[in-house]
């Protein structure tokens, strides 16, 4: 890994061309090796599971991508705050409040 590519990755300065490169590299290889050498290094031994050859590295990417690694460019989405919708703002005022002022312990007329 090169540290200084990756501050710069995370500092937005490289250009999107360079940095798309970089990110690829990061999830293709970078993140799939350090996968391998942490279970070979460190979990198999740990367990006392020995793996003949050790796991290759189209297994470290599958075994991340199944776990919902994935390379995705980045966008901004679109944020949509449901706190002001008429429907959730009457099941607070007739359901969620009124059930929390219920279940809230009063000792001595003091809360």
């Amino acid at each position: 890994m090169n540290p200084a590519k990756l501050a710069a990755f995370t500092r937005n300065e490289l250009i999107p061309a360079e940095a798309e490169k970089y990110a690829h590299q990061i999830i293709d290889k970078e993140m799939p090796a350090g996968l391998k050498k942490y279970l070979e290094v460190e979990l198999f031994p740990r367990i006392h599971l020995k793996v003949g050859n050790g796991i290759c590295l189209s297994t470290a990417r599958r075994w991340l991508h199944r776990e919902g690694f994935r390379y995705m460019k980045y966008s901004k989405g679109l944020y949509y705050d449901g706190h002001d919708r008429p429907d959730v703002l009457d099941y607070r005022q007739k359901h969620f409040l009124p059930a929390s002022d219920a279940a809230i312990p009063v000792a001595d007329g003091r809360i």
